[in-house]
């Protein structure tokens, strides 16, 4: 596809949303439309015709405030 995926930050919070995709996109080995994103991080597996790409969601740590 060429629209996969939208990563959406609501409240805090983001999700990783399938677009409608041809062969999905797999989270544990379930096929997922939605799922919020771990703030431990996670593998997304983005599902193709003739491949499999591989997202790793790593989190950004909060920035330390200045003194």
């Amino acid at each position: 596809s060429r629209l996969h995926l939208l990563l959406l930050a609501e409240q805090r919070r983001v999700y990783a949303m399938d677009l409608c995709s041809t062969n999905g996109t797999w989270y544990k080995e379930k096929r997922v439309r939605r799922v919020q994103l771990s703030d431990d991080g996670m593998r997304l597996v983005l599902s193709g015709n003739d491949s499999k790409v591989e997202l790793t969601w790593h989190p950004r740590a909060p920035v330390p405030k200045s003194p």
